[in-house]
């Protein structure tokens, strides 16, 4: 017995074979294309936003010092060939994209292309300006980082510590966040030992000289990645597990390629706590995850068996309602020991950077009221 021609008769499947074969969009494919819309007109507003600013301040020295370093390559590809650009700042998500890029290197056809055949396409990712120097703050010498505290962290104590202890000279591995950011203020007054992963991002990649076509956020990377990787026509998905690979690589470098540096100048078990306090500091991991080693565990940690019990910290973590609000309220402890006249300081010094890519120059974390602090007696910066 035969049936009428209705959607009951198909699979979901043939349904929707028959409205593509007669250009019929299914509700699937037009809420995506509605949501690539609504990404590319953000994309879009980020850059008359840039080039407002730009223009403003085009006449005027503002722009001194630039740090730019692009990572460029050109390939074929099905769908047309592309030369891209890529400019890294660092705490961006800059490692995770040259990765990428390499990935795309390797797997596509790359070799040189004629101008008039090619598409080019240049790209950067910020982020908000306060969390970018406490990311930088934490990961470089908050967290166990002897390369950073023998360039900066003695350089900082020296200049801005009183009465410091020979310990602290010697190492550079205490600095508080409060000397990090009168380091930051005096660097960019001065020129003197300035580095990219402190430096404001608009004196990084020649903004308002070279033609950007996209300015990605790392706030909305998540979505900005998807749309960029098929703008430059890319066949890589990127679906990592960016916290899996963060705890993997920080325990890494901290056990494996630090830990002489590390323990000529603290213990192992406050080295571990720090890490900690680092993945707890990003939302990685849930504040309510207790450093889960005791004192006799941590004389004979390995790498292996702290990867491990981080690992199961993530899992629980995952989901937890507190895990979004953590980078919050780590910037908001970290801005609670800034002297005011500093905080204001470092606005002004950031205040290109707020005009030229869309930030809040005053966001509550840092400028609202201190009653805010969490009164549990949790710190993301104490390890004991």
């Amino acid at each position: 017995m035969g049936c009428a021609v209705t959607s009951a008769c198909f699979s979901f499947r043939q349904v929707q074979g028959l409205f593509a074969a007669v250009g019929i969009k299914t509700r699937e494919e037009l809420a995506a294309e509605e949501e690539e819309d609504r990404v590319r007109r953000r994309f879009e507003e980020r850059l008359a936003t840039l080039q407002t600013a730009c223009q403003r301040y085009a006449n005027f020295k503002v722009f001194k010092r630039i740090i730019i370093k692009l990572t460029s390559l050109s390939y074929h590809t099905p769908d047309g060939n592309v030369t891209v650009e890529y400019c890294p700042i660092q705490k961006t998500a800059s490692t995770t994209w040259r990765r990428l890029l390499k990935d795309i290197e390797r797997d596509e056809i790359t070799s040189p292309l004629s101008i008039n055949q090619t598409e080019k396409i240049a790209f950067a990712f910020v982020r908000e300006p306060y969390m970018r120097l406490l990311s930088a703050y934490t990961d470089k010498l908050f967290s166990p980082n002897p390369m950073f505290w023998n360039e900066f962290g003695k350089y900082i104590v020296r200049l801005f510590r009183k009465n410091p202890s020979q310990e602290s000279l010697r190492c550079g591995h205490d600095i508080t966040f409060a000397e990090f950011v009168k380091y930051i203020i005096h660097s960019q007054r001065t020129g003197m030992n300035r580095n990219g992963h402190f430096v404001p991002t608009h004196d990084h990649c020649y903004w308002c000289r070279r033609e950007y076509q996209y300015i990605g956020h790392l706030e909305t990377i998540n979505e900005d990645m998807p749309f960029i990787l098929k703008a430059i026509k890319s066949h890589i998905n990127y679906t990592k597990d960016f916290d899996k690979l963060t705890i993997e690589g920080n325990a890494q470098m901290v056990f494996n390629h630090f830990i002489s540096g590390v323990l000529r100048c603290m213990t192992l078990e406050d080295a571990s706590r720090r890490l900690w306090k680092k993945w707890q500091v990003r939302g990685i991991i849930s504040k309510t995850e207790q450093f889960p080693l005791k004192l006799e565990q941590t004389d004979n940690i390995t790498v292996e068996l702290f990867k491990d019990v981080a690992m199961e910290a993530l899992s629980r973590s995952r989901n937890k309602p507190e895990i979004k609000e953590q980078k919050k309220e780590a910037l908001r402890e970290a801005f609670s020991s800034v002297p005011f006249l500093d905080v204001l300081k470092l606005q002004k010094l950031l205040s290109l950077d707020f005009e030229m890519f869309g930030f809040d120059s005053s966001p509550l974390e840092i400028f609202g009221e201190t009653s805010d602090l969490d009164d549990s007696g949790f710190s993301y910066f104490k390890i004991h």
